[in-house]
């Protein structure tokens, strides 16, 4: 889950409510390996932080109005990690005059572009809607047949204790 850092202390008492709270709270750096940010993009990752809860959807809901974006995280039971996918999603155009026609199919999904990087990806991110699932946003990006790849960044938080 990824939230705005003035608004940390709304979301905890909304978690708490429903017995949940926030657990490896780390700063988030989207922008970081950007080389050219969107206008969108600085305003909706500036300032945020980003942080794990393990329940369903059903039980954060009600705090979805205090966060960026979210997306499930997977447990390699036989490894003892996890992975999880970034609420942001890299990907490269086939035809770089075809943004135009990505950016209409991120728009109806709530997935906004957020600006671009080095070896000519995009990145785009998805929001807290939940039409917006990053692997499924990836993997409608991919079938579009627009783009050469399409994927969520990964991080992982490593073993578990």
């Amino acid at each position: 889950m990824v939230y705005k850092a003035d608004n940390e202390e709304k979301l905890k008492e909304e978690l708490a409510k429903n017995g949940l709270s926030l657990t490896n709270i780390t700063l988030h750096h989207t922008q970081t390996h950007l080389d050219e940010v969107s206008e969108t993009g600085r305003q909706l990752l500036s300032d945020c932080k980003k942080a794990t809860i393990e329940t369903d959807y059903r039980k954060i809901k009600p705090a979805l109005p205090y966060v960026v974006g979210w997306s499930y995280y997977y447990r390699w039971l036989e490894e003892d990690r996890e992975l999880i996918p970034s609420i942001v999603i890299s990907l490269r155009l086939k035809n770089e005059n075809d943004q135009t026609k990505l950016e209409k199919l991120a728009e109806k999904r709530n997935v906004h572009f957020i600006g671009s990087g080095s070896f000519d990806t995009l990145e785009f991110v998805c929001t807290k809607d939940p039409k917006c699932n990053p692997l499924e946003m990836a993997n409608i990006f991919y079938e579009s047949g627009l783009c050469e790849f399409s994927a969520p960044r990964f991080g992982g938080l490593g073993q578990f204790d």
